[in-house]
């Protein structure tokens, strides 16, 4: 049996003094901006930094930083059979992604994006959905939609604990540490080794979706702050 592994590929936020003239070249190839992108190069045992650029402005990390992790624990498993399904993007950034396609591309298969009508029927055919995050002050802030998308679809979820997709999922899915492929992959595994047992999770979210996320959850919510009583 294929393995199916579902994430979804948005365009990220990078953010570009001076790039030297190779990196100000490859971000015109991607149709990237040089305001967009930061960058800081030192070396690793520590000491002088060589160069920088924006290096003190804050940025939104790409959302596709998250395939990092992903890649690397599939990298791990080395499985064969199991397949990374990519859903959405755009050109901006592309150039990113797709340098993970020349080392990793045996596992992508990449859909188009779609609309919110045909999403279930994408989110259907994965066995597992892998949305990790990385643990910055962003991300914390966040929740992603994807995750109540694949709570909706009794979907096995392997996601980290950031902000509150631990109080969202716990119970219900496979929480891992930020920045740990290591533990993706063991919950990869998970998933594989025991299906009743991420069948019971997928269910347990597809029930906490309808309690917390449902649109008569959150009319009841709003109802109370409206009248005055939340």
């Amino acid at each position: 049996m294929r393995k199916l592994v579902a994430a979804v590929l948005l365009a990220p936020a990078l953010a570009a003094a001076q790039l030297p003239a190779p990196g100000r070249e490859a971000l015109a190839r991607a149709g990237v901006p040089e305001s967009a992108v930061g960058a800081v190069v030192e070396p690793v045992g520590g000491g002088k930094r060589l160069a920088g650029h924006l290096a003190d402005k804050a940025l939104n990390p790409a959302s596709t930083m998250k395939l990092v992790t992903t890649y690397a624990a599939l990298d791990m498993l080395g499985w064969r059979d199991a397949r990374l399904v990519l859903v959405g993007g755009r050109e901006i950034g592309q150039e990113y992604a797709r340098s993970f396609d020349e080392r990793y591309g045996r596992w992508i298969v990449r859909l188009p994006r779609f609309g919110m009508e045909d999403m279930p029927a994408v989110v259907a055919a994965a066995h597992v959905v892998v949305v990790p995050q990385r643990d910055t002050p962003v991300a914390r802030a966040q929740f992603p939609m994807k995750i109540t998308d694949a709570m909706a679809m009794a979907k096995p979820i392997i996601s980290t604990r950031v902000g509150d997709i631990e109080w969202a999922l716990e119970g219900a899915a496979y929480l891992v540490n930020p920045s740990s492929p290591q533990e993706i992959a063991g919950a990869l595994a998970s998933v594989f080794a025991d299906p009743a047992e991420a069948a019971r999770r997928g269910r347990e979210a597809r029930r906490r979706c309808e309690e917390r996320f449902s649109t008569t959850a959150v009319a009841g919510i709003m109802r109370g702050i409206l009248e005055g009583k939340r």
